[in-house]
């Protein structure tokens, strides 16, 4: 198992192959030069073979410490990139978002709010369906989406609503109807 103690041996070594000084490398480090020079000395013994080639002049890679070098960059970057992933579950910031939506939320609400989520968390999957209000809400409550778009009201103790928008009604008849000789129609009232 790779230990503390063993990343920052290979995180040095990577920044001394990456700079093939000494010098260099300990600053980068922040470090003082001999106990970069012990630090890259143990990790060779630890190993059990020499990883650079060194003379007063110059700091040269050996054929193993090469291979060395190109494995563990892959797997220092891919440590990196775990812990990256693993932040964002931590925060929520990934996942799958199950979303359905009805033909009224498709032509400008939802490619908005699609546009800006995706902007703003672009590691969730999401999954689009389109179904009806009353489909909506059996999905919702059989847990098979996790957000809708829908029409009219929806009250469960289990579930927040938000009315996103509110259309206007229009009445249409034929002409001379007795409706549209009211000055206000209600919906829902019998006529």
């Amino acid at each position: 198992m790779l230990d503390a103690e063993g990343l920052d041996l290979i995180r040095s070594f990577l920044i001394v192959a990456e700079e093939l000084n000494f010098r260099r490398a300990a600053e980068r480090l922040n470090l003082d030069q001999s106990a970069l020079t012990r630090r890259i000395q143990k990790l060779e013994q630890n190993l059990g073979f020499r990883l650079f080639e060194r003379t007063t002049r110059e700091v040269a890679l050996t054929q193993a410490g090469r291979s060395f070098y190109t494995d563990n960059s892959l797997l220092i970057s891919r440590y990196r990139e775990t812990i990256d992933a693993a932040r964002r579950i931590a925060e929520g910031k990934t996942g799958h978002l199950r979303l359905a939506y009805m033909a009224f939320a498709a032509t400008e609400l939802m490619p908005s709010a699609m546009a800006r989520f995706r902007r703003s968390h672009p590691h969730i999957q999401v999954s689009l369906s389109y179904i009806r209000t009353q489909g909506q809400k059996l999905a919702l409550a059989n847990d098979e989406i996790d957000a809708g778009y829908l029409i009219g009201p929806f009250v469960h103790p289990d579930f927040q609503t938000m009315t996103l928008t509110e259309e206007r009604l229009y009445v249409v008849t034929p002409r001379n109807h007795a409706l549209l000789r009211k000055s206000i129609i209600t919906p829902g009232r019998s006529f």
